[in-house]
């Protein structure tokens, strides 16, 4: 216990906790489907996150910790600028609708699902 006593902390201190929220707010968000791990907005927290751990460090230097963080800088900033960049329109390639279990689906692998199942019902 503190017994009366208080706890200070300093500004490299609070920046870190600051980026250990931001890591377990993104975390959550992600686990709880509020939160594509593709979206950029997950990277930026991922790597404002990391960007405070790696202030933090400054006062309490931790080899082990300085090397994650700045894997986790890198990958963020990776991530951010793929997915920011215009996406490439690809072609769109021939359908053929087939049939399956009496069902009509659109193939775009020609010959896919060609016949329907073996223990599909006839088609009516």
């Amino acid at each position: 216990m503190l017994d009366g006593q208080t706890i200070d902390f300093t500004q490299s201190q609070i920046i870190g906790l600051v980026g250990a929220a931001m890591y377990s707010t993104s975390y959550f968000l992600l686990a709880f489907d509020k939160l594509r791990g593709d979206a950029p907005k997950y990277f930026v927290m991922q790597f404002v996150a990391a960007s405070c751990m790696l202030v933090s460090l400054f006062e309490d230097f931790n080899v082990g910790s300085l090397c994650i963080q700045v894997f986790f800088a890198t990958v963020s900033i990776i991530g951010v600028t793929r997915h920011l960049k215009p996406k490439a329109v690809k072609e769109s390639e021939p359908t053929r609708k087939t049939s399956f279990a009496g069902l009509a689906i659109a193939s775009p692998v020609p010959g896919f699902l060609k016949a329907p199942h073996p223990c599909a019902r006839p088609d009516r």
